[in-house]
């Protein structure tokens, strides 16, 4: 079969610098492949790095406070207060109404 392929070429011209520029080529997208090769082991690296990062803030974060949990204290914090307003003012109503009773005579 080789010789059957070497007839080929030799009867067919230009063929051996045919050849000669795709080994050339060949060549060349091997030293493509391995920088890519390179490349890619080193963005793995990297990858790693920041997925444990990535773990590292989400076990912080869960550990925060969130928005809605403060803004569900603040608005009870907020009624807390506002009840506690009304019902001082109405013991203040109360005490000046038995004030006003007891000057009227009743």
């Amino acid at each position: 079969m080789d010789r059957a392929f070497e007839r080929l070429t030799c009867q067919c011209p230009g063929t051996p610098a045919r050849l000669a520029s795709l080994e050339a080529r060949a060549d060349h997208v091997e030293r493509d492949i391995a920088d890519i090769k390179s490349s890619v082991s080193r963005l793995d690296v990297a990858v790693a790095r920041i997925d444990a990062t990535l773990a590292r803030m989400d076990e912080k974060l869960s550990h925060m406070v969130s928005k809605a949990w403060v803004l569900r204290a603040l608005v009870a914090a907020l009624i807390a207060i506002i009840g506690g307003a009304f019902a001082l003012a109405g013991l203040l109503f109360r005490h000046f109404l038995d004030q006003v009773s007891k000057a009227v005579g009743g």
